[in-house]
């Protein structure tokens, strides 16, 4: 299923302000970069139906340097009836 239009243009401009954010020198370009990034937070807020969308801010302020894919695994393995668990080593659950 594809996502909705306003999320690709959301995402995109989150995107422009996290590689404007890793790279700009001037205090105004910084804060254009970050009324961008609040823009975007606020689209996606709006979109799922958030009251607020100051968490969304802080979860991008998290995710530094330049805006590239991100790739993460996970697996179960099973053996007969059994599951192996194992501890995550970020943060040990």
């Amino acid at each position: 299923m594809r996502n909705p239009q306003w999320l690709e243009w959301a995402r995109r401009l989150q995107a422009l302000a996290q590689n404007g954010l890793a790279y700009c020198k001037d205090p105004y370009d910084r804060q254009r970069y970050e009324e961008i990034e609040r823009l975007a937070a606020e689209m996606m807020a709006k979109g799922v139906g958030l009251p607020d969308a100051t968490p969304l801010v802080d979860l991008f302020k998290n995710d530094l340097g330049y805006a590239t894919p991100k790739v993460d695994i996970r697996a179960a393995v099973f053996e007969r009836d059994r599951v192996l668990l194992v501890r995550e080593r970020q943060d040990g659950n």
